[in-house]
Formats: C-alpha cells, structure tokens, sequence
C-alpha cells in the first residue's frame, strides 16, 4: 500500500511541477530583455513589478520601465499586439559614442554576431544585427544631433 500511494504521489508532484513550469513562459536571451517573443503582457507586466521595475506607462499596446544595462540608465519600452510581445526599444540616457560601442561590444558578445555599421556624418551611426538561430531583427542607433541612443528589437516572423 505504501509503494502505491508514493507512486500516486510521485506522480502528483511531477503533474503539478510541470503544470507550474509550463504556466510560466522561458526567460528568452531571443526575445527582448528576458522574455520569450509571445510573452503575455500581464506576465510581463507581474514580472517586472515582483522584480522591483519602475513602471513608467502602461496601455494595451506598451509597457515602459526604469532600468540600467551596463551600468547605464535606460527605460525598457515593451511593444504587444494582441497583447503578446513583438517588439522592444532600450533607450539609453548616455547619448555619446563610448556609451554606444560599449553596448554594441555587449551585443556582440551576447550573441555571438557582428554588425553592420551605417554612418550619416559626425553625429548618426547605426549598427544592425540578425542574431543566427533567433527570430530577432536588432537596430542599434546614435543620433547625437537628435540626442538619441536605443536598441530596437523587433520580431522576425517565419525565421530561426
């Protein structure tokens, strides 16, 4: 009898532990900022406050956060539609070069890929990324003119 009721509730446990795991989305390095691409936005939303974030606007469409990377202050915008995420923008408060290729070394390193730089004058360089294996498309971009400096991750559906 003893052998039968630890086998009901070894399975038990295995149930419930899996339930739990499965009810919880992959903390994703290829989605935007830990979150898998199709991250529910109240996931998201319930994440970020047990994690201690700022929020600093909420709508259907946008989650915005108080954050740091790399020492660096910055605010994390999530982008939903039908309200899973699509896309994402870290924009940095350090707008100078040195802030800019310390976070393209980052990214780079992060995920194993190089860029593809494009300069406009003395004051706009973007470097664009499409990590291999990810369904990621990452903008990087330094406009000092326009005191400017984010990430965008965007969603690229169909690719691997």
């Amino acid at each position: 009898m003893k052998k039968l009721f630890l086998s009901f509730a070894f399975l038990a446990i295995s149930h419930l532990a899996l339930a739990q795991e499965s009810a919880m989305p992959p903390r994703d390095l290829f989605g935007f900022s830990g979150y898998a691409w199709g991250t529910d936005i109240e996931y998201i939303s319930s994440d970020m406050e047990q994690e201690d974030y700022q929020l600093i606007s909420a709508s259907c469409t946008n989650l915005s956060y108080r954050g740091k990377l790399l020492e660096e202050g910055l605010t994390l915008i999530y982008a939903f539609e039908n309200e899973i995420l699509v896309s994402g923008i870290w924009i940095f408060d350090e707008v100078d070069y040195d802030a800019f290729w310390r976070v393209n070394q980052f990214l780079q390193a992060t995920y194993n890929v190089k860029t593809e730089l494009t300069l406009k004058g003395n004051d706009w360089i973007e470097a664009e990324m499409f990590p291999q294996g990810t369904n990621a498309h990452i903008v990087h971009n330094l406009d000092v003119a326009d005191d400017r400096h984010e990430v965008h991750y965007y969603f690229r559906s169909g690719e691997e």
